[in-house]
């Protein structure tokens, strides 16, 4: 009996509305940031051994005292002043990676340590990008300078901003049959981190059977495989046509439409 399917599965869940502690891929939290530093901080406060025997992590006090020692090395991405002094406005979390008590006490032992934060504004108010990645392990996520990844780190993050997605890029992908706010468009990257192809996935409450649209890096249309029922043997044939297409490629992000390049929808 010849099995029929219907192709492609619709993603309905997108990274640019990832929930706060969320993990997102490094070229997505840098697309999603509009605020993107590297800090230094020197640990003060101390940790007393008091809260070390009962197993305790660092009083409130200590990590405010770092906290305020964070100065500005590098602007990376938006508007801030090198040098200048870390805004008590922005939600920058401090993590030795583990809550366990060696970590800490590791932690208060450093000199001096540099972080990359990610921030994103929402009216007056600060928040972090996905910020389950600031208090996981060096090897989840290096964005701390003790980590042995750190340097690679920067130089990723260094690539996904020089080739970032511009808003023209997107609005261009956007045009796509049934893009709306449910959308999602998969960034497929090479191997120096280069963009090369972008899917678009249609937003399912405009088309229930809507096609699966890619662009080159440029916005051109590259191809279009339509949401229908094909035999086993076809479905096969369309897959290798896929995979032949990202070869080589790795899907490093996932974005939204924005809000600008939505239909609206018409009135009942």
């Amino acid at each position: 009996m010849d099995v029929k399917r219907c192709i492609p599965l619709l993603f309905l869940m997108t990274a640019s509305h990832a929930w706060a502690g969320d993990h997102l891929p490094l070229c997505a939290k840098a697309h999603t940031a509009h605020l993107v530093l590297e800090v230094a901080f020197t640990p003060s406060g101390g940790y007393s051994k008091r809260l070390m025997d009962k197993g305790w992590g660092p009083s409130e006090r200590a990590l405010k005292m770092t906290l305020a020692t964070g100065s500005i090395l590098q602007v990376l991405k938006g508007s801030a002043e090198p040098g200048a002094r870390v805004s008590d406005a922005w939600p920058i979390a401090l993590s030795p990676g583990s809550p366990r008590v060696p970590m800490w006490k590791a932690f208060f032992q450093r000199k001096r340590f540099r972080q990359v934060v990610f921030l994103r504004r929402r009216g007056e108010e600060w928040r972090p990008v996905a910020g389950a990645e600031e208090s996981a392990g060096c090897e989840s996520s290096a964005h701390r300078s003790w980590c042995p990844g750190y340097r690679d780190y920067l130089d990723r993050l260094d690539v996904c901003l020089t080739h970032s997605v511009s808003h023209q890029l997107l609005e261009k992908v956007c045009a796509a049959p049934c893009a709306g706010p449910l959308s999602s468009i998969a960034v497929f990257r090479d191997a120096a981190g280069h963009i090369k192809r972008l899917r678009h996935r249609p937003d399912p409450t405009l088309c229930s059977h809507g096609p699966d649209t890619d662009y080159d890096e440029g916005g051109q249309h590259a191809s279009t495989v339509a949401e229908r029922p094909v035999s086993s043997e076809e479905a096969a044939v369309l897959q290798a046509e896929r995979a032949r297409a990202l070869a080589g490629l790795t899907r490093a992000e996932t974005l939204g439409c924005p809000a600008a390049a939505r239909p609206r929808r018409p009135l009942p």
